[in-house]
């Protein structure tokens, strides 16, 4: 990946509040200062594989208490690391019924481009999506946890604030934890910069007090001796691919997944996305792509028919001509011959 040994200063950075690259960190005595863009589709970052995490609590606590806590603002990191309780381990009873009076379940559901959300199902292991008029936030509002989620207007603004301060782990970050400024409030301590050692023991304004007392701790380190962290399978990939709930990334030049990149200017790839049902709107470029590609197959399909008739025609007159030419031309019946020789 044209790594040359001198860490974080020889990169730049995507500031996600400002949507641009901060070059402020490159300061590497070889000049070097390329941009961190292994979310970018033109990256030369290698993908070294995709791993899956059964106890997502310990996952997200390892995520946020020693890398989050430097890359999101204080507000953020609050709001985050108290709600990711919230999310149900397992598929839990709502305690409301159907239409039908049959029980009702919910569980943590992925959504599309890697957003999570609730999800309302018909049965006790939550395998079958609930397809009813009932509204899911008003069924977990009446429900047996409706102090934790509150009203629906809460609900609803908390998985959107949740989903929009993740989206920073769609940009490309280092496996050590470094504080890239984005928290501005300096009468806090998470995320500001406050000095220390940068990769090569040098004072630097980057270093990442985090929540656990370590300092620019390696967060991939964190992930396998805190984690359980399971290699994920190809079946696992396409899985997600096919539910439309993984960011886009390409695999042995063949893309799966939808949306998270960013464009060379750090432009989200960010249709509008609903907290509600977990669904996003299609953008312009896609609609224009299907009516196009529609037109065309229908274009191929009336070419494709005028030639086959041309074909059957052909193939209909070749075996007309085809049986002229082996009748015999003298008939062989036994009454011409009679006559013949009569």
């Amino acid at each position: 990946m044209d790594y040359e040994g001198g860490g974080i200063a020889e990169y730049q950075f995507y500031d996600r509040r400002a949507q641009k690259w901060d070059d402020t960190s490159c300061v590497a005595g070889n000049g070097r200062c390329a941009k961190m863009d292994c979310h970018l589709k033109n990256t030369h970052f290698k993908l070294l594989g995709f791993f899956k995490e059964p106890n997502y609590h310990e996952w997200m606590e390892q995520l946020f208490k020693h890398q989050g806590v430097c890359l999101w603002n204080d507000g953020e990191y609050s709001f985050m690391d108290t709600d990711r309780y919230l999310w149900p381990c397992y598929c839990t009873s709502t305690g409301q019924m159907d239409e039908d009076g049959n029980l009702l379940y919910y569980d943590t559901k992925p959504m599309a481009e890697g957003r999570i959300g609730l999800g309302l199902y018909t049965d006790s292991r939550c395998k079958y999506d609930y397809t009813g008029t009932l509204d899911m936030m008003e069924i977990l509002e009446k429900g047996a946890d409706k102090n934790d989620y509150g009203s629906v207007a809460q609900l609803k603004k908390g998985l959107e604030e949740w989903n929009d301060a993740f989206d920073v782990f769609k940009v490309c970050q280092p496996c050590k934890a470094y504080n890239l400024g984005y928290n501005k409030d300096l009468n806090k301590g998470n995320g500001n910069r406050q000095g220390g050692n940068d990769d090569d023991g040098n004072a630097s304004p980057f270093s990442c007090y985090d929540d656990a007392d370590y300092v620019n701790v390696n967060q991939c380190m964190k992930f396998r001796t805190k984690t359980e962290m399971l290699a994920a399978e190809f079946r696992d990939l396409m899985l997600a691919h096919q539910q439309g709930n993984i960011v886009q990334f390409e695999v042995m030049g063949k893309t799966y997944g939808y949306g998270g990149y960013r464009s060379d200017k750090g432009t989200m790839i960010n249709h509008k996305f609903n907290a509600l049902t977990g669904q996003t709107g299609i953008p312009t470029s896609t609609i224009a792509f299907f009516v196009l590609s529609t037109a065309f197959l229908i274009f191929a399909l009336v070419v494709f028919f005028h030639l086959r008739r041309k074909r059957n025609r052909v193939l209909s007159a070749s075996s007309k001509s085809w049986k002229l030419k082996t009748e015999p031309l003298v008939s062989t019946r036994s009454d011409d011959s009679a006559r013949r020789f009569s």
